[in-house]
């Protein structure tokens, strides 16, 4: 089956109810870097962290399928000056869990990274016993680095765990599926000056 996706940044009409109980979903947040976080989220903190993106330049795109928000996608560090960026995505919406969707994302995501800005180097880590990201960043043809020993602490189960980490190269990746090149992506608003968060 064939998805309309398209990677668009957010607004704070994007801020709905589910949105904001993705965020507080155990099983959503369990391997993400929110995971440590309480209390839970409420609507003001995401439009705040939407403002925040904004001010520091920070590529943060919502996944959305067939006009519907879905999930995200997020840079949370980088180096312009050594030309590399991390990347992590949520799928909040279980119902398209396991169709593809944030291969793609994540695919096109990853060819506007290297194709437009110009990055070197993009990475992503992982809880090792994550597999679904794990296969994910393997069908992306992304190499694996290396493994950091008990590096993610786990606080609903109170352990730690192993984590690994994922790059690719801009001379040397290639999109590994033809479908991403449909995947539509819209710039960040900050990439326009000026730029601010839309309120509808």
């Amino acid at each position: 089956m064939r998805y309309n996706i398209l990677l668009r940044p957010l607004s704070e009409k994007d801020v709905t109810l589910e949105y904001v109980s993705w965020l507080n979903d155990p099983e959503i947040r369990r391997y993400l870097g929110i995971r440590h976080r309480t209390p839970p989220f409420d609507r003001e903190d995401i439009v705040k962290f939407l403002r925040d993106c904004i001010h520091n330049r920070r590529f943060h795109w919502g996944i959305c399928v067939d006009g519907r928000h879905v999930g995200n996608i997020s840079c949370s560090a980088w180096s312009n000056e050594n030309g590399w960026i991390d990347m992590s995505f949520i799928i909040g919406d279980k119902a398209i869990h396991g169709k593809g969707i944030a291969t793609l994302s994540v695919g096109a995501a990853m060819k506007y990274l290297f194709d437009i800005k110009k990055f070197n180097r993009i990475q992503a880590h992982a809880v090792i016993e994550n597999t679904q990201s794990l296969r994910l960043m393997e069908k992306l043809c992304m190499l694996r680095d290396a493994v950091l020993r008990q590096s993610a602490y786990l606080p609903d189960e109170d352990r730690f765990a192993d984590e690994v980490i994922y790059s690719a190269l801009r001379n040397e990746w290639r999109p590994p599926l033809p479908f991403i090149n449909n995947v539509q992506i819209k710039p960040m608003i900050w990439e326009h000056e000026g730029g601010e968060l839309c309120k509808d």
